[in-house]
């Protein structure tokens, strides 16, 4: 099972894919904050629960259409 931090990382990598945004943009758009998902990335960074939770909706809110969620993370609703 991947950890909350590897979910959240793994929703904005895909959508990213899907728009073809790097995750600067990503971390802009979801957290108002260019660098937060950068980091994470990097592993020089660790967010809260609630951020986490609130960064997966809003991916699940924004979520391109015609693309598939990842499999291996649990969708909010």
């Amino acid at each position: 099972m991947l950890t909350l931090t590897d979910q959240m990382l793994t929703v904005a990598k895909a959508y990213c894919s899907a728009l073809g945004v790097t995750l600067s943009v990503a971390s802009r758009r979801a957290f108002d904050e260019s660098k937060l998902l950068v980091d994470l990335d990097r592993g020089h960074s660790s967010p809260t629960l609630k951020r986490s939770d609130r960064a997966l909706l809003w991916f699940s809110d924004n979520w391109p259409d015609g693309h598939d969620w990842p499999a291996d993370v649990p969708r909010p609703t």
